[in-house]
């Protein structure tokens, strides 16, 4: 399954995030998310490299673990995203193999009766 090439945006999550952040940390914080979206979890090297600093109020915006940051809100919604994805890949399947199924059906019917 190809990674799915945009993410489910809530503009009101986003904006009450950012209330009171000056516009040069909004442009941080979206440049992170951005980068969290196409790489899952984001170095803290490039972090500090975007925020210019480690005690950035963006960075903490972030959660750390063994893979390095990432915004929960953000994981919780691509791994949703992925979810429905499998979820239609399977629908698609069933129904092709319903389809070649009822087709092979009424060729024997044909043949029987024929």
């Amino acid at each position: 399954m190809a990674k799915d090439p945009a993410v489910l945006w809530y503009p009101d999550h986003f904006l009450g995030g950012v209330e009171y952040m000056s516009m040069e940390d909004r442009g941080k914080y979206i440049t992170l998310l951005c980068n969290q979206f196409i790489s899952g979890h984001i170095p803290e090297n490039h972090m500090i490299s975007v925020c210019g600093s480690i005690d950035s109020p963006v960075i903490k915006k972030f959660v750390k673990d063994d893979d390095g940051n990432y915004k929960r809100d953000l994981k919780n919604v691509i791994e949703l995203t992925k979810r429905q994805e499998e979820i239609a890949t399977y629908g698609r399947m069933m129904r092709q193999f319903w389809k070649k199924w009822k087709a092979s059906i009424e060729l024997q019917q044909k043949e029987k009766f024929c």
